[in-house]
């Protein structure tokens, strides 16, 4: 335990002794051991050591998939209107570049993070394609495929049809 002093009123100093969450035992200037609320020093405790935490700024750190690929980042930017090849190429190539570099665990993580909701069906398709060749090396592929699949289906589409022959 760490000692805490403290000045009361009286300007005698004490030491404080925090001892668990609900007591603390103050011993003063002449030795003498009496016991106290802990509550009654959290506010000097807080106020004067802690404080400075709350005027911290908190940070949070983003260590996705697309916030580390510029080229994901920017897809995903309008990837809900992606229906065209020159609209989907970014996303391919991207994908295609990190497998042929044998970045899996990197294209495992875009596939676990994919946003199906910011995604147009082609796109979902697409990330789905791309990344087939590596399935047995993707852990997340199986999933990705589930997850697209129920994502064309809510959307009235022929997912079986359209996804035939990549499952």
């Amino acid at each position: 335990m760490t000692p805490l002093t403290q000045s009361p009123s009286n300007n005698t100093p004490r030491t404080v002794i925090v001892a668990g969450l609900t007591a603390a035992f103050v011993i003063d200037a002449v030795g003498a051991a009496t016991e106290c609320v802990a509550s009654e020093f959290y506010s000097h405790i807080y106020e004067s050591k802690f404080s400075t935490i709350s005027e911290s700024k908190k940070v949070l750190v983003d260590n996705s998939a697309a916030n580390n690929l510029p080229w994901l980042k920017s897809f995903y930017e309008t990837s809900h209107e992606a229906h065209t090849a020159k609209e989907i190429l970014p996303l391919i190539s991207g994908l295609k570049n990190l497998l042929a570099d044998g970045n899996y665990q990197i294209a495992n993580d875009a596939l676990l993070e994919m946003n199906l909701k910011k995604l147009s069906p082609t796109a979902m398709v697409s990330f789905i394609s791309a990344t087939y060749p590596a399935k047995n090396k993707l852990e997340a592929w199986q999933v990705s495929f589930s997850k697209v699949r129920n994502a064309l289906l809510n959307q009235g589409l022929d997912a079986d049809s359209i996804l035939h022959g990549l499952n």
